[in-house]
């Protein structure tokens, strides 16, 4: 499992990033936006994916949770804003049940070849990603 450590300190250089993609053909499409905010936590630079960037603010004491990519940035799994209170933690609960689901019905389908190869890996794979934000919830809660 994945190394998470604790940041602590005073938040400076927010910058929000909105990216918008897709297309529209004969008035029909799909149009996807995604959120991402970079920061820094008392000289350490640290991004964090999607909307929960709009809790921080220059000046803001932060308890952050995360892991060191190789390229040095700390990337923010959850966090406690004790300026504003606010506290933000990663979701493991719809992670947990749509990895069942993936898993259940790659063994209800295990007649099919291909469907089994497809959703059971997949299941696994997300109960693991609900597994990483459940345990950077609980040390974030202990640090807090």
């Amino acid at each position: 499992m994945s190394n998470f450590e604790i940041l602590k300190g005073e938040v400076s250089r927010v910058h929000d990033i909105q990216t918008t993609s897709g297309s529209i053909h004969n008035g029909q499409g799909r149009i996807k936006t995604k959120h991402k905010t970079t920061f820094s936590i008392d000289s350490q630079a640290a991004d964090i994916n999607g909307t929960a960037g709009q809790y921080l603010t220059d000046g803001d004491m932060l308890i952050a949770v995360g892991e060191h990519a190789k390229n040095g940035v700390f990337h923010v799994a959850g966090f406690k804003n004790e300026t504003t209170g606010v506290l933000q933690e990663g979701s493991f609960i719809i992670k947990f049940i749509m990895g069942f689901l993936c898993i259940f019905l790659g063994l209800w389908t295990f007649f099919l070849v291909i469907t089994p190869i497809i959703f059971i890996p997949l299941g696994l794979l997300v109960i693991y990603t609900g597994l990483q934000h459940k345990k950077a919830n609980r040390i974030l809660s202990e640090s807090l």
